[in-house]
């Protein structure tokens, strides 16, 4: 559905991570979340990042509004999450994560100074949903995509 000109929906959204970090297999998990939003993702036609840390998520999800829409209310029931915040929801002509059916940031890389604005006390929560934004799409735009 084109909406006043622009074609895609992109949402940016924060939750509690329940997967426990301490767990044995907590890295299995992630890269369970990660092969299911691979597969769901490019049968929709959705781009995206997920960083994870600090006990978080943080995603950025783009494509067809009614597709971003389902799995954001799926996200919702996802036990994986708690307290799931919608921070941004914007309507793009142009895919920032074109090439990424879902692109993954977390450990090695320091995450805590995106989480970091998140946290910010002053300035216009919109005004670092975009630095986020920008930030999740430098930090993957430069890695090979996850096939």
């Amino acid at each position: 559905m084109l909406v006043l000109g622009f074609a895609m929906l992109r949402i940016l959204y924060q939750s509690t991570n329940l997967i426990r970090s301490d767990s044995p297999a907590f890295f299995w998990m992630i890269a369970t979340l990660l092969s299911e939003c691979l597969a769901r993702n490019a049968r929709c036609g959705i781009t995206g990042a997920l960083m994870f840390g600090d006990g978080r998520f943080l995603q950025v999800l783009e494509g067809p509004e009614d597709a971003i829409d389902a799995i954001f209310m799926r996200i919702n029931c996802d036990c994986r999450h708690q307290n799931v915040r919608l921070l941004s929801r914007t309507h793009s002509d142009k895919r920032l994560f074109a090439a990424w059916t879902m692109a993954f940031v977390g450990p090695p890389i320091d995450v805590a100074p995106i989480f970091g604005l998140l946290d910010a006390p002053v300035g216009r929560p919109d005004r670092h949903c975009g630095i986020i934004i920008d930030a999740l799409a430098s930090s993957v735009n430069g890695a090979a995509p996850l096939q």
